[in-house]
């Protein structure tokens, strides 16, 4: 099975239980309850997202709500509510410089059925097509 690798060598198996897509380049996140951090969107599935973002002194929420943002278009979606369910170190992220580059992994959670919607026509719109099957990376 595929694993996920920590900074401290750990693994977990992949829990995905929804089909990912590879996401459109221009697409942010910004979590509302984290002083406002962005990152880059690299994959979105119905029942959640992954994004990177340079790690700073703050630290991403366990619970909290995110806006989607369309480089060229501006907001998305807004007010998702979400949990945290990983956040790693990708190793080798930035080569030459101190700044650490992570891979977080968000959950959607109480979504109302326009929410739901609006997650089903981002995917249509602005993704590449399927990263993996359920269970696998």
């Amino acid at each position: 099975m595929d694993r996920l690798r920590y900074p401290k060598g750990g693994a977990v198996p992949d829990r995905r239980r929804s089909h990912r897509f590879l996401v459109k380049e221009g697409v942010f996140v910004q979590l509302v309850s984290d002083c406002g951090k962005i990152g880059q969107v690299i994959d979105i599935s119905l029942r959640g997202l992954s994004f990177r973002y340079v790690q700073d002194d703050q630290c991403i929420s366990e619970r909290g709500k995110l806006r989607i943002i369309i480089s060229d278009s501006g907001l998305f979606l807004s007010d998702i509510p979400i949990n945290t369910v990983s956040d790693i170190e990708i190793e080798g992220g930035f080569s030459i410089s101190p700044l650490k580059l992570h891979r977080a992994g968000l959950k959607f959670t109480e979504l109302s059925t326009e929410q739901k919607d609006q997650i089903s026509r981002f995917i249509i719109e602005h993704t590449i097509g399927k990263q993996s099957e359920p269970g696998r990376l």
